[in-house]
């Protein structure tokens, strides 16, 4: 086995010796490194360690802090999140310019601290940071690392069950999904205007549009995600069961979906100008998501195999953050396609398109006019 050889490897595997559960070797971890060592770079070392199978688990300490690459008390995602450079900044740009030294600022799923971080050091009077999960221990050490300690309160829990000892000037929270919605952005958005901002406080983002595109998918993709004759054949052939009833499960209201990568999109050919589905301003007092239906049409011949759905955020009035596959170079987001059954389309035909939000998730349903 290949491994790392560093001072951050050392200091994992020294933490890690002697048998205790993820959560409590990584909190033992933050309080070994110093100010001027790299946190990230040892977290990744301590991932490298862990793809490789160097460590041997009780099966019970898979599911504590820091293990699962998906959820948001694990440095995977933080990881991935802070090498989102086009994110970052501008976060980082969109708080430099709002922020005076007078402002009181919450940060709503604070993870790693960066954005709280980011407050602080543009002259915000205070911040509080909010962390429902273990990784505010992280936050933690981030904030001591750099000196803004004091200038930070760190509360851990819900925002939405928390009081602030006063009132915050500015919102600025990333609790923003695949699926923008699915985070529960929105009542917590609604509550934090309700009980924990002044009135007319700054929201750092202002607002998500949602789109979607008609898109004719690669055959080879297409059979990799989506319910198909070449797939039931293929299954037929090679298990000696039929599965061709399960296309009764697989209409208009039950579209396919996966999540890919935005970029990809850009090699693929779009049917269709985007369509504008939701626009939700979180500066409106009761903000939420409208049922929608909306017609467009096709401009090119093609097969019609799938819809893109993507969205773009502003988080100010002139500072945009864009999903589009001809906008973006890369992402931690990544788009949801959507898959129907290929029509042989025309330039000129048109397609009705419902939208709406159930259960925190995106809802669509298509149909020919």
């Amino acid at each position: 086995m290949k491994i790392k050889k560093g001072a951050g490897v050392l200091k994992v595997l020294e933490v890690f010796s002697k048998w205790k559960t993820i959560e409590n070797g990584l909190k033992e971890l933050t309080q070994l490194i110093s100010v001027k060592e790299d946190f990230l770079k040892i977290s990744a070392e301590f991932y490298d360690l862990l793809e490789k199978d160097f460590f041997e688990f009780k099966i019970s300490d898979k599911t504590t802090f820091g293990f699962h690459p998906a959820q948001f008390d694990s440095f995977p995602v933080h990881i991935r999140m802070l090498n989102d450079k086009a994110r970052t900044l501008g976060f980082q740009n969109a708080i430099q310019q709002i922020i005076t030294k007078n402002d009181i600022v919450l940060d709503i799923g604070t993870g790693t601290g960066i954005l709280a971080a980011f407050a602080a050091k543009a002259g915000a009077k205070h911040v509080y940071a909010i962390e429902k999960s273990e990784f505010i221990e992280v936050a933690k050490t981030v904030f001591k690392q750099n000196g803004l300690e004091d200038k930070i309160t760190l509360i851990k829990g819900h925002s939405t069950d928390i009081k602030l000892p006063e009132k915050a000037t500015i919102l600025v929270s990333e609790i923003i999904g695949n699926d923008p919605f699915d985070e529960d952005i929105i009542r917590t958005f609604n509550d934090a205007k309700e009980r924990l901002l002044t009135e007319g406080a700054k929201i750092i983002p202002q607002s998500i549009t949602v789109f979607a595109m008609a898109m004719e998918y690669p055959d080879n993709m297409y059979n990799t995600y989506q319910l198909s004759a070449e797939n039931i054949s293929n299954w037929k052939e090679w298990y000696g069961l039929d599965f061709s009833s399960l296309f009764e499960f697989n209409d208009s209201e039950n579209l396919q979906r996966t999540r890919i990568n935005n970029k990809k999109h850009g090699n693929w050919k779009a049917l269709s100008l985007p369509i504008e589905l939701t626009y939700v301003n979180f500066t409106n007092h009761n903000a939420k998501v409208e049922d929608c239906e909306r017609s467009f049409s096709i401009n090119k011949n093609g097969i019609f195999n799938g819809l893109l759905l993507f969205f773009e955020t502003a988080l100010t009035d002139n500072i945009m953050l864009s999903l589009h596959p001809e906008k973006i170079d890369t992402s931690h987001w990544t788009s949801q396609s959507l898959f129907i059954s290929p029509i042989k389309v025309k330039e000129g035909e048109k397609f009705n398109l419902s939208y709406s939000l159930k259960d925190l998730k995106s809802k669509l349903k298509i149909t020919p006019l």
